[in-house]
């Protein structure tokens, strides 16, 4: 009986080895089932008497002009950093009536880097106006610029980022070679030290005034929408200040998803962005914000690209290079037949008649693309213009969202919520081969100057050559051409909020 009971704790022990070696060896953050990753979702709300509103500030300095976007949430300090139900980011969205809109652009300032602090003047006026007096000096400013000052940097070749890859701040620094060399290290750093000496903001750290590298904003326009579908599933994408609305998912989704199948087409000025979810190996970016860990060790992935160049008002200026050799006047497929303007290349001036092709127009922008559609040139297909190698395009329900430029234009061919490029295309074809005096004298294009109208049927081509050459996308699949979502403007200020604040909450 005694020999039975040594064995007996012989096994017990033996187990209790096992159990404790299987712990150790486990990983720390095992993956898990979906119902379990989405179980976070479903905490409760911050309790009231830990909470407290907070404010933020994010500038788009733009090619074209400067926004202030003010950003409001409920601050849970015993909470995880996710940015969603549960998480210390509570309710995390725009302020109603939150965002003011000034011209010109500060790259449009350039010559005068000292004084473009003060010409904001309006919006630090609005900004005062509109955030508590007692929150103001908690109130974070996050100032980034996007394509416009990017291509200044290119033009005079000057490093903007650290390549030092154990520094983990991606500014210049004074320790730098290249630190503060150049234009817009000058706009950049009196920017900093106004924020800091002239505001009643604060300035948490110097990379929050810095030019976004083309990645980031594709990577803030799918964290906007993301974070907009979290706040309401049921959210409806419109024009600002128009009557109509379309529901991104019909059915909308509303059980706990990890990520909204979406994809975000933002065209600017002087660039263009993708983004879109991907199991593909060639991810750029794991999405950490909506996820509390350690529920999930593996984030979901998204690839994100920026085209410099490939901006609506850039490849326009491209275009009239490509028409001129040495003569100062020449015909343009591109605009609307008998109408002759004037542009000015380098500053010299030339004159164009338009002669309304739509089948040369149409090759002519095909050509800007140089999509690389052999397989001897594009060694790993599918490839995006400039032989960008991309995983497969989103398909399986995903919804394809095109904003700024892509929904001016679009909206102007009456193309607004969802529509294929069919049918954009049929549009833009139809109204260019109006001669210039029929189309003038339209109703639907009366509120355009002569400028907006003429060059309006290349912009409308471009719009969609851009998604069905540049991107590849399908020529029948429905895109959804819109500038806000719930009321909200679409652009990637509120996805850096999201992304930063996630970010220092990390790193606290």
């Amino acid at each position: 009986e005694m020999q039975a009971h040594r064995w007996l704790l012989v096994v017990i022990v033996c187990f209790l080895l096992f159990v404790f070696w299987q712990v150790l060896d486990a990983p720390r953050n095992p993956v898990v089932q979906d119902e379990e990753v989405n179980e976070w979702e479903k905490l409760p709300a911050v309790s009231e008497d830990t909470v407290y509103d907070h404010y933020a500030v994010v500038f788009d300095l733009g090619s074209s002009g400067s926004r202030a976007n003010i950003f409001t949430w409920t601050r849970n300090k015993f909470s995880h950093c996710a940015v969603a139900n549960g998480g210390g980011f509570h309710n995390l969205k725009p302020m109603e009536d939150g965002t003011k809109k000034i011209k010109p652009g500060v790259s449009q300032l350039s010559s005068t880097p000292t004084r473009i602090g003060e010409s904001l003047a309006p919006l630090w006026s609005f900004l005062q106006e509109k955030i508590p007096s007692d929150a103001q000096g908690d109130t974070p400013v996050f100032m980034f610029a996007t394509a416009g000052l990017r291509v200044i940097a290119e033009a005079e070749n000057e490093k903007l980022y650290d390549d030092d890859d154990s520094d983990s701040n991606v500014i210049l620094e004074p320790d730098d070679d290249d630190y503060s060399k150049g234009s817009v290290a000058k706009i950049l750093n009196h920017l900093r030290s106004f924020v800091t000496n002239e505001t009643p903001f604060q300035l948490l750290q110097n990379d929050h005034i810095r030019v976004l590298m083309g990645q980031e904003e594709g990577l803030f326009d799918f964290l906007t929408v993301q974070q907009l579908l979290r706040l309401h599933p049921y959210a409806k994408m419109s024009g600002s200040g128009e009557d109509w609305n379309t529901q991104i998912f019909d059915p909308a989704i509303t059980t706990p998803v990890t990520l909204f199948p979406i994809c975000t087409i933002d065209l600017g000025g002087a660039s263009t962005q993708i983004a879109f979810e991907t199991s593909s190996e060639r991810y750029t970016h794991n999405i950490t914000e909506f996820t509390k860990a350690p529920y999930k060790a593996q984030y979901p992935c998204i690839f994100t690209h920026s085209f410099l160049d490939y901006g609506i008002n850039r490849v326009r200026e491209l275009h009239h290079l490509s028409l001129f050799s040495e003569a100062s006047t020449a015909e343009d497929p591109c605009s609307f037949s008998g109408h002759e303007y004037k542009v000015s290349i380098d500053q010299q001036e030339y004159s164009l008649l338009g002669t309304g092709s739509f089948v040369k127009c149409k090759k002519k922008i095909r050509v800007m693309f140089d999509t690389y559609l052999g397989p001897s040139e594009c060694s790993q297909p599918p490839c995006a213009m400039h032989k960008v190698q991309m995983p497969p395009l989103p398909t399986d329900g995903a919804k394809i969202i095109a904003f700024d430029h892509a929904y001016r234009v679009a909206s102007l061919f009456s193309s607004r919520g969802y529509e294929t490029l069919d049918e954009l295309f049929d549009k833009v074809q139809a109204e260019l081969e109006n001669p210039w005096d029929v189309v003038r004298g339209s109703a639907q294009f009366s509120s355009l100057s002569d400028t907006e109208l003429e060059k309006l049927p290349f912009e409308g081509l471009y719009v969609a050559s851009l998604l069905y050459y540049g991107y590849g996308f399908s020529n029948n699949i429905p895109v959804g051409f819109a500038d806000t979502v719930d009321q909200q403007s679409l652009s990637w200020a509120l996805g850096a909020l999201v992304h930063n604040v996630y970010q220092l909450c990390e790193r606290s």
